[in-house]
């Protein structure tokens, strides 16, 4: 089983925090009214549904958690959100930064990940080189 960090669930939990703060920055960068702040908070909660459903048969104590914790910081998140767009639209560079933590540190681990797997199929294969 593969840890948690590496799994579609979290890439796609990352995606939907990305999307979230992105989509959130954007709006008064780009001159769109405070009352579309609703498309980036819907595609960011379905996406992160649906990867939770996708986690749940192989990480259970992870997904519960999530399941727990993710409504309470979802609010958080709109509140943060509400502020910036509608009293503080210079820090909207803020979340488009913050946004972009999740896609970096998901590349990062799966690139570490991939170096690994490339590592042990090396070993393998130096293995059955010697043994033959």
């Amino acid at each position: 089983m593969k840890p948690f960090r590496t799994s579609l669930t979290a890439r796609c939990l990352a995606a939907a925090t990305a999307i979230a703060l992105v989509g959130a920055g954007l709006l008064p960068i780009l001159g769109i009214p405070v009352m579309y702040v609703s498309v980036p908070i819907l595609v960011s909660v379905v996406i992160a549904v649906f990867g939770m459903l996708l986690g749940v048969n192989d990480h259970p104590g992870t997904i519960g958690l999530l399941a727990c914790t993710l409504p309470v910081a979802m609010w958080a998140y709109v509140l943060a959100a509400l502020g910036v767009l509608k009293v503080y639209p210079a820090w909207s560079w803020a979340l488009v930064a913050a946004g972009l933590v999740p896609i970096a540190l998901s590349v990062g681990f799966a690139l570490r990940m991939r170096a690994r797997v490339d590592g042990s199929e090396r070993e393998q294969i130096v293995e059955k080189v010697a043994h033959a």
